[in-house]
């Protein structure tokens, strides 16, 4: 199993039951299903999952603790993508092996991520980069979707932290986390 660091139960099979009615009944109408007890993910996190880097330790650790206590991280659709992107830019820094990140690609997908674009999330996306004064809306997507979501957003970006933390306390810096 992929997710073995983590602990026995891999990130796919956390169990998410309670959540508020009225909640659960928005979701619903945007077609999100039952989630409950989530955390929004964006790839400067799931990439030290993925790869030894600084701060690999602490989103390890994190994803443990997230797996004790049924949080079922989840990220926009567009998270993929961008993970492929930056194991590439890995491969033609030649720090990587094209086939290596090929198959840390392949083990991304078993960490059980759930990926989910509710109507609205790039719109919204674009207010929050433009608020921001953001270089690009990737970050601004996961910002959206913890947003919509009610819930926190982890990041290993210090720059997108700085950027939009003093305006929305729901981001937290992995740096900053201490178990």
């Amino acid at each position: 199993m992929a997710c073995s660091r983590f602990g026995t139960k891999s990130l796919r099979d956390v169990n998410c039951l309670a959540i508020q009615p009225i909640f659960s009944a928005k979701l619903a109408r945007l077609g999100l299903g039952n989630l409950a007890n989530q955390v929004v993910v964006d790839t400067s996190l799931v990439v030290k999952w993925l790869i030894e880097e600084s701060d690999s330790d602490k989103a390890n650790q994190l994803a443990r603790l997230w797996v004790r206590n049924n949080v079922e991280p989840v990220a926009p659709y567009l998270l993929p993508i961008e993970v492929a992107n930056v194991l590439y830019q890995r491969v033609r820094r030649s720090q990587l092996s094209s086939e290596f990140a090929g198959l840390r690609m392949d083990d991304f997908f078993d960490y059980g991520l759930q990926f989910i674009q509710p109507v609205g999330l790039h719109r919204r996306a674009i207010e929050l980069a433009t608020q921001s004064q953001q270089g690009a809306a990737y970050d601004a997507h996961c910002l959206a979707l913890a947003e919509l979501l009610g819930c926190e957003y982890w990041t290993a970006d210090e720059r997108f932290y700085n950027a939009v933390s003093p305006a929305y306390p729901q981001v937290r810096l992995l740096s900053t986390f201490t178990g």
